[in-house]
């Protein structure tokens, strides 16, 4: 009986350490110029309000982050319709970073018609 009990606090203590090291900061449009500290080796979640039906996308600007992974999460199917694009880095590595993101038509010469910008300090 003792011993289970003591695995079982073992494994809860184990799989909340686990947590702890997978999770990370969210941001929204509302962050757009912010700086944010954060711990290396953390994911990031970037989720930005987008119409994908209309051939606008967020597109993220090359830089030292790397490639992320995105994905169109909600009713952008429907015409017009809202979504949100969901762009993560799943591990940041340490340092400072500039992350721009702009809403364009995809190989449009045209500006863009929004722009989002994070700083990120990973230490």
């Amino acid at each position: 009986m003792i011993r289970t009990f003591a695995f079982a606090c073992c494994l809860a203590a184990v799989c909340s350490g686990q947590a702890a090291r997978t999770s990370g900061p969210t941001v929204r449009k509302a962050d757009s110029g912010k700086t944010i500290e954060m711990a290396a080796g953390r994911p990031l979640v970037v989720e930005l309000e987008g119409k994908p039906t209309t051939g606008y996308d967020w597109i993220v600007e090359p830089g030292s982050l790397g490639k992320p992974v995105e994905k169109w999460i909600g009713s952008g199917e429907v015409e017009g319709g809202s979504a949100v694009k969901r762009i993560e880095w799943p591990s940041v590595p340490a340092g400072d970073h500039e992350l721009r993101v702009t809403y364009r038509r995809r190989g449009d010469a045209d500006p863009p018609v929004e722009v989002f910008t994070l700083k990120i300090r990973a230490r």
